[in-house]
């Protein structure tokens, strides 16, 4: 059997797919432009406690929003395919469940809001607690928007996904820029840009729910009911009953595996801001934050190369790519030390030319993480050689390692150093999980770890 079948119109199909790479590809850079340019911005106008108490707020907002998500990006694009389960009950399950737990989790935020309160909690606490809730708000319009983005990404119908996101991102960025020129308080500051935010994810659910509806009637000639215009049902008592027995078969079953490794590569990119701002100042977020955007942009690169060498690693032709898999890490290696000094050269330059000269504690913490670039590389080209080999368990065990290792350093040497030492600690971190991916990934090609695959 081939991986791409010899039919006429195979060589259409795998246009479709490089198109749809590039499409997705675009939204990715639009959305990591404007929220660059806008921490810049933010920084350099309001100051790095300022860019520490957002970074904070949003860093928990997105890894509770992967939370919420429970797998689905991955589950629902599969069900779209498959054919298994009908693409509208799929979606009405899905954001079930999502919103079941976006209640759960603004019932736990609420009495945080409450004992905090109560308990007399200092105000840079209780500052940033009020401002992760105002962020949770974020995340149910933006549950909607990952939800029928997912759909269309399983019907290869992504030109919408990328008109829609990138008009309303770059318009929402704006409008946030410009409220940064108003003279707010802080909490109101970073409020208003979060509700600024939130309406937007609400107007690309709309349109992105509409473009979902119009495929869907398009190939089937048959009128479709998705979840965004019947809340009632979705938040009925007996579908959240549904959604937390659905919730507890997922956390009893293998498929926990899929959530499980979302939340843990969320946690593990943003460990150092979670440790900074537990044992340090919103300053010190601040800087950290500032030195990491300048690495944040140049892993586009290795989410690329995870992206590409996923079908290429494949069962059915790692014979052929054996031998290159040893030359490739050596090569990424070389590139991403290359990079590396580069980055570290130019540390201070770039630092004080974009954020200025009150930003210079981010100079060392920039030196540190500038060799992060190799480290990401050598882990996306072994992840997705264990991916490829059905080793999600694998790839889990990587990341706690890298999880485990950088929070127990954090905790030894963050509170004494800040943000360089936060620095060292997620470098670390991402040493030990390319170390263990390494020697995972050459003893699954030697033979020596065996596992299931859908291919035996």
């Amino acid at each position: 059997m081939h991986l791409i079948p010899t039919q006429p119109h195979s060589v259409h199909t795998v246009h479709r797919i490089l198109r749809a790479i590039g499409t997705l590809f675009s939204v990715q850079a639009v959305t990591m432009t404007g929220g660059v340019v806008f921490q810049i911005i933010l920084s350099r106008m309001h100051g790095a406690e300022v860019a520490g108490l957002f970074t904070k707020a949003s860093a928990t907002a997105l890894l509770l929003a992967v939370i919420i998500d429970f797998g689905y990006e991955v589950t629902i694009p599969r069900s779209a395919q498959d054919g298994k389960i009908s693409l509208p009950t799929m979606l009405r399950e899905a954001q079930s469940i999502k919103n079941t737990l976006w209640a759960l989790i603004c019932l736990v935020m609420l009495l945080c809001l409450l004992a905090f309160t109560v308990l007399g909690a200092e105000m840079a606490a209780r500052a940033t607690l009020l401002c992760t809730a105002l962020y949770v708000v974020w995340i149910l319009p933006r549950s909607y928007t990952m939800t029928y983005s997912a759909a269309l990404r399983g019907r290869l119908y992504v030109q919408p996904i990328a008109i829609i996101e990138n008009a309303v991102t770059a318009a929402s960025y704006l409008a946030a820029t410009v409220l940064l020129f108003c003279d707010f308080a802080v909490v109101t500051l970073i409020a208003a840009v979060i509700m600024v935010l939130t309406l937007a994810e609400i107007v690309k659910a709309v349109l992105l729910r509409y473009s979902l509806a119009q495929r869907l009637v398009i190939e089937s000639s048959t009128s479709f009911h998705l979840p965004l215009t019947s809340f009632g049902a979705d938040w009925s008592f007996l579908w959240n009953i549904l959604a937390l027995q659905r919730i507890m078969k997922t956390l009893a079953s293998g498929n926990i595996t899929l959530v499980l490794m979302q939340i843990l590569a969320t946690a593990e990119a943003r460990l150092g801001i979670y440790a900074l701002g537990m044992f340090s100042t919103d300053a010190a977020v601040g800087y950290y934050i500032a030195a990491l955007r300048f690495l944040t942009v140049l892993r586009v690169l290795p989410g690329a190369v995870l992206t590409t060498l996923l079908p290429v690693f494949s069962e059915r032709k790692i014979k052929h790519y054996r031998s290159g898999l040893s030359k490739g890490l050596a090569i990424a290696l070389a590139f991403g030390i290359v990079v590396g000094i580069v980055v570290y050269l130019s540390a201070e330059s770039l630092i004080t030319v974009v954020y200025g000269a009150t930003f210079k504690a981010a100079i060392p913490v920039m030196r540190v993480l500038a060799w992060l670039f190799a480290a990401h590389l050598l882990t996306n080209i072994l992840e997705a050689y264990l991916l490829a080999h059905h080793r999600e368990t694998l790839v889990n065990a990587g990341l706690l390692v890298a999880l485990g290792g950088s929070a127990l350093l954090n905790l030894l040497f963050t509170p004494l150093y800040g943000e360089v030492s936060a620095a060292w600690c997620t470098l670390a971190g991402q040493m030990m999980m390319a170390g263990t991916y390494t020697v995972v990934a050459f003893a699954v090609r030697r033979g020596s770890l065996h596992g299931h695959s859908s291919h035996t």
